[in-house]
């Protein structure tokens, strides 16, 4: 459904507060050990009808696959850590670039535009997770770039955010009828943004402004 690498690194093993100890296990493994050690279990009888898509790969698709290599489950699974390690590496490049070039005014389009395109990508796609924007299509990250570029540009995002790029700095505003005011919360009358668990503070401009 046109993931990007995120989300080809499938369902972490911990995120957050949740732990998940079996998720390298298949379901023959966890049935075998159920029967080695008389330990009952419950089917959802919702996992038995293809009426869902993750159904029919289930039924469908992985049983031929299982066909063609065996291991397929196995090999999969190493993909998906060799993926995951790749991702949390282009993360850290962006969040690191984000700390040593964030600004009052936001953060440098010059600066951005050096960056590889993958940090690049990752920089605009953590900047608008962080105003709780989880709807970011590549689309939208590809118009902002192209915005970047220009060191100049607006760019509508779902849940009312704009990824704005004004005097060649980049920042994730939100609409508002009449005028556009920076996503933020007030500390001493002053706008700031969180953003890696840091606050900066920042001028709210007016569309005439910017």
């Amino acid at each position: 459904r046109g993931a990007g690498l995120n989300g080809m690194c499938g369902i972490k093993h911990i995120r957050g507060n949740i732990i998940r100890p079996l998720i390298n296990m298949t379901r023959e493994d966890i049935e075998k050990y159920c029967y080695l050690n008389g330990i009952n279990y419950m089917t959802d009888s919702a996992n038995l009808e293809d009426e869902y898509t993750r159904n029919v790969i289930r039924h469908n698709v992985i049983p031929v696959l299982k066909q063609i290599n065996n291991g397929f489950e196995q090999s999969v699974s190493r993909l998906s850590n060799m993926l995951q390690a790749d991702n949390n590496y282009i993360t850290n490049q962006a969040m690191d670039f984000i700390e040593k070039n964030i600004t009052d005014k936001g953060i440098p389009a010059e600066k951005m535009k050096e960056q590889d395109i993958s940090v690049l990508s990752r920089i605009i796609y953590i900047c608008t997770e962080e105003k709780n924007c989880f709807c970011t299509e590549q689309k939208h990250i590809d118009l902002i770039i192209k915005a970047v570029e220009n060191g100049v540009g607006e760019v509508n995002l779902p849940q009312g955010i704009t990824a704005v790029i004004s005097q060649n700095y980049f920042r994730i505003i939100k609409r508002q009828t009449g005028k556009i005011e920076n996503v933020s919360e007030k500390i001493s009358g002053k706008d700031v943004i969180s953003i890696l668990g840091k606050k900066y503070s920042f001028l709210s401009l007016s569309r005439k402004e910017y």
